[in-house]
């Protein structure tokens, strides 16, 4: 987790950094959303990446530096594989090429919302209209 001045919100051609890059990982700064800013705590809010694009051996020396200065291994990718018709159904479904990004979630259609009389609302910063 780190702490970025202006979260981002769209994709950075900066590869090198794994807090900016990829963008369509949806950066966001929770602390402008009245209903949640008050349970945000600390300042460290934003997933730096490092290893998504590119294995990293844990046996290495870049990967016991990575862990030193703070990072955790995870097993995003493993999951990926172990869990490939959950994540094709319910995450990646509608990519159709490999320039897609991933929609972690769906908007719930105005409608939806409007009708809800204030028991459905969208997250993630999303319209509520």
């Amino acid at each position: 987790m780190v702490n970025l001045s202006n979260p981002l919100t769209f994709d950075t051609p900066d590869s090198t950094n794994p807090a900016l890059y990829p963008g369509w990982r949806g950066q966001y700064d929770y602390t402008k959303i009245p209903a949640v800013a008050s349970k945000v705590v600390g300042t460290n809010h934003n997933v730096a990446i490092k290893g998504l694009f590119n294995y990293i051996d844990p046996a290495n020396a870049e990967a016991t530096s990575l862990q030193t200065s703070g990072y955790a291994k995870t097993n995003w990718g493993v999951d990926i594989v172990k869990y490939a018709s959950s994540y094709d159904r319910n995450i990646l479904s509608g990519i159709t090429s490999a320039g897609d990004p991933p929609r972690y979630y769906w908007p719930i259609p105005s409608e939806t919302i409007s009708k809800s009389n204030g028991k459905v609302t969208n997250g993630y910063g999303l319209p509520q209209q």
